[in-house]
């Protein structure tokens, strides 16, 4: 339980540095996004836009990190593994479970579009005359 409560606490903290980030890299494009607004884009076109974004994000990141996690868990087999025909007792020490591959990777998708909720909102509410004025 105690492992469980650290691996959410570690999500959270990840979370809230992806809000940050996130929040950054949309302010750091609101010229562009007041432009939009502009030529007669809609809040909830803004807002669904940069949802897609982070959707695609965690959909690279999940899968750079599946790709990390199996090269890892081969290059642990081999270095655990001094005798290659002994296959039972490498699986014992390091296995993959569909299961739990697949819960990782549906609760990162949807912690990282729930951790870009705030920053979409953010930007698609930025009034884009300032910006206009500043091109």
């Amino acid at each position: 339980r105690v492992l469980v409560g650290l691996a959410f606490a570690f999500l959270a903290v990840c979370l809230l540095n992806t809000v940050g980030l996130l929040l950054a890299k949309f302010l750091n494009n609101a010229p562009m996004t007041g432009v939009r607004r502009a030529l007669g884009a809609s809040r909830r076109q803004i807002f669904m836009q940069h949802l897609v974004e982070v959707g695609v994000i965690s959909s690279i990141g999940a899968v750079l990190g599946l790709l990390l996690g199996a090269v890892l868990l081969m290059g642990l087999r081999a270095l655990y593994s001094a005798d290659p025909t002994d296959v039972a007792g490498t699986q014992a020490i390091a296995h993959v479970d569909v299961g739990s591959v697949v819960t990782a990777l549906v609760l990162a998708f949807f912690a990282t579009i729930a951790a870009g909720l705030y920053p979409a909102w953010r930007i698609g509410r930025l009034p884009p005359a300032s910006y206009l004025k500043a091109q």
